[in-house]
Parts: structure tokens; sequence; C-alpha cells
């Protein structure tokens, strides 16, 4: 296979001293590391490494390209990069592959959004050129648009004319992705500056990673569980529900059972509404009747995007399996056999279900 990012004439390449700070995050095995901190004294570039998908928190203004090992994506490569690609939409992403893997694996990675696939074995050897290309203008990286910095200020004028208390907000745009940085009083605030700018038209898609919750006038944790207790027992008389929770350092975890998705809407839209909780795990549960049949109608809709995202599946048939919730069986008729085990985990992010019996059959396309 021959590499996707071919070596440039270096008299065409961009001036990496251009940039202020200009750094890649690279994550992978010691050899990854030892391999780009022999090249990196010939740029004025920094080199975030780590062995883990953790380092992808360092991210930020300054990082021109995020390069991964295959190796620490684990089994489901094509799943974990198609996310990666799409949260770190302004960044060029590259993977290093040990092993050469079909055509279509990789045209299918290109359509989500990755930028180039480089060979350890063919390879190593041209990662001086990859740092440069990576910060060469191309379509994600840094582009900014005219039709992008208008973008960004029709939303910031949006979200000041409509909201109140979000002065502080940044607004970026990349090809129609908005990225917010800045802090709110409460995760209600979060939630509703999304939904300002989703409603904008021409934006396709919101990113508020980097809007953080800050309360202005802490209170201990120990006030903060009588507070929300409170609360908690309001909203179970309301909705006949049984919620319990763990609170520390601004994070919150609920538990418990309620009637409806209606109802467990309901109760996280008001408890977001309460200062000093930073963020919320919900391990709420619906009764199982209700819960039931609810999966049965989201296991329809999932179908149906199923087809729409996954050119290469003819039909596909998903149902309960056994007298649980929480494993499902999916049948079917696939073209693409690289398709089986991403439909596998993207299905089983999106229903929640910690089974999935995988039957579907690879047919010819015809």
């Amino acid at each position: 296979m021959n590499t996707q990012a071919v070596r440039k004439d270096e008299t065409k390449l961009m001036d990496l001293n251009q940039f202020l700070k200009p750094n890649i995050v690279a994550i992978g095995p010691k050899s990854f590391y030892n391999n780009l901190m022999r090249r990196k004294d010939f740029f004025n570039l920094e080199i975030i490494f780590d062995d883990s998908l953790s380092a992808l928190e360092k991210v930020n203004k300054d990082t021109v390209a995020i390069l991964l090992d295959e190796r620490v994506l684990g089994n489901n490569i094509g799943f974990e990069l198609e996310k990666i690609c799409r949260e770190y939409f302004s960044q060029a992403v590259y993977i290093l592959t040990t092993k050469v893997k079909n055509p279509q694996f990789y045209r299918f990675l290109y359509a989500k959004g990755l930028h180039g696939v480089f060979e350890w074995k063919n390879d190593a050897e041209i990662f001086l050129d990859l740092l440069v290309e990576s910060l060469k203008p191309h379509p994600k990286a840094h582009g900014k648009s005219k039709s992008d910095d208008k973008l960004a200020e029709f939303v910031k004028t949006r979200i000041l004319t409509e909201a109140k208390g979000y002065q502080n907000i940044e607004v970026k745009c990349f090809d129609g992705h908005i990225f917010l940085d800045g802090h709110v009083d409460t995760l209600a605030s979060k939630d509703e500056l999304e939904k300002i700018c989703s409603h904008a038209s021409g934006v396709q898609y919101v990113n508020t990673r980097n809007v953080f919750v800050f309360d202005p006038a802490p209170v201990n944790d120990h006030l903060m569980r009588l507070k929300i207790k409170e609360v908690l027992t309001k909203l179970s008389k309301e909705y006949g529900a049984n919620l319990l929770m763990k609170f520390r350092k601004g994070n919150l975890d609920l538990y418990g059972r309620v009637n409806s998705t209606m109802d467990l809407e309901a109760i996280l839209d008001e408890i977001k509404e309460i200062q000093g909780i930073f963020h919320i795990y919900n391990h709420i549960k619906l009764r199982n009747l209700q819960a039931k049949k609810l999966k049965e109608m989201s296991y329809k809709k999932a179908e149906k995007l199923v087809k729409k995202i996954f050119s290469g599946v003819k039909a596909i048939k998903i149902w309960v399996n056994g007298p649980g919730n929480d494993e499902i069986i999916v049948s079917g008729e696939i073209y693409n056999e690289v398709d089986k085990g991403l439909l596998e985990h993207y299905l089983k992010q999106k229903l929640q279900v910690k089974k999935i019996v995988n039957k579907l059959r690879y047919v010819s396309a015809p």
C-alpha cells in the first residue's frame, strides 16, 4: 500500500516559524516517540506525547496535527477514529498503521475526516515531511474562510441577543462547525448555548467541549448534598420516581428509576439549574415495561438511521434478545465486510446495550 501523504518539495513548504507555538499531539508506543524526537530539532515545534488517548485532552489552539498509532485505538479502530475526526475537526488527523487493511476501510475514514495514513514499515523515515505538511494550509487546518468568519459573527450576535450573561463566550467556526470557549454558571446554561447555536442558519455542528461550568461562589460538598437532596425529594414526589445521588467536587451521579423518557428529561433539566454542579453522570433507568417498549421503538429508528449512514447495508433487523433490555440481536445483509464491525460498535453506543449478537451476513454487491 502506498502512503496517502506524498513527499513534497521542501522549497514549497510553509515556514514553521510563522506559528507562535505550534505543536502536534502524538499518541503511541515509545518507539513512535523516539522516532519523532530524532526530527524535533529541525523545527520550531513542540511535541506533546503520551501512550494513551487521554492525551487528546491536551489538544489546544496551537495544535496543528494529531498523530495516532493504531495500536492505541484497540480493536475499534474505525469507530474510534471517526469519533476523533469529528471531535477534532480543526486539526489534521493522521494514523500510523502496522498492517495494511482493505482500501475501502481507508476510504470510509477519509470520508469521515481522516487526513492521512502512514505505514510503519515503509514510512517510518518520512515523519519529517508529515510534520511539515501538517502545518501547510489545507481545508481543515486553521482554514477560516470569509463565510466562516461571517457565520461566527452571526452566531456570536445571536448568543448576545437571545441570552444574557454570555458575553465571555468565544466563537470560532470551521466549515460550518462552531467551537465555543468560555464558562457559564450552570449546566442548563451550557445546554441553552448549544441550542441557540445549533438553531442558527448554516451551523452544521456545535462543539461545547471547552465551555466549562464555573461557580463564582462555591459551596462545600456537604451543603451541596443537602441542596441537591431537597430538589431530588421534590422531583421524586412530582414524577413518582425513586431518585438517589452521589456528589463530590461538582460531580453528580444520579441513580433510580422513572416512568418515561419525558419524566427523565424534565428531571435532568431541573437539576441542571442548580449552581455548583459541573458534571452529571446519569445512571437513571426506565421502569421495565416502559423501557422495553421504548427500546423497541428506538430499534426501529436505529434501523432506518443505519441504512442512511452505512451505504453498504442492504437490510437490517434489530430486536431484544432475552428477558432483559441490555442485549440485542442484529441480523441482515451487508455489501462491505468492514461495515460489520463498525455497525456493531455504532449500535452498542447508540442504543446503550451491553451485548450485541451480530448475525450480519456479507453478500456480493449487485
